[in-house]
């Protein structure tokens, strides 16, 4: 039998193809359950998560949403000079000390 002949044979006969898709079902359904079971990286405040001189100076300000991926936080900052982007504590002290 040719594999076209074989094909064309499982696609014509509606209880095989009624099975095939009952067997496929849980691997087709499940995807999105398995993507409940990861946390929501959570969304941070600066004034809680940074000391005060880190927060704001002369020509920054650090916004005050910080996005984190539940290792380290990831800082945008607003300067007299662009806005800046600095992913995770010791970036962020470079940056400012750098501005």
């Amino acid at each position: 039998m040719s594999r076209s002949h074989s094909s064309a044979m499982i696609i014509n006969n509606p209880i095989r193809v009624l099975v095939l898709m009952v067997a496929c079902w849980p691997l087709l359904t499940t995807g999105g359950v398995w993507a409940l079971d990861f946390e929501t990286p959570p969304v941070l405040k600066a004034t809680e998560v940074l000391p005060s001189e880190m927060q704001r100076g002369d020509h920054f300000e650090v916004q005050e949403q910080i996005r984190s991926d539940g290792f380290m936080n990831y800082y945008v900052v607003d300067s007299d000079f662009g806005q800046f982007e600095a992913y995770g504590n010791p970036a962020l002290a470079k940056l400012i000390q750098e501005i």
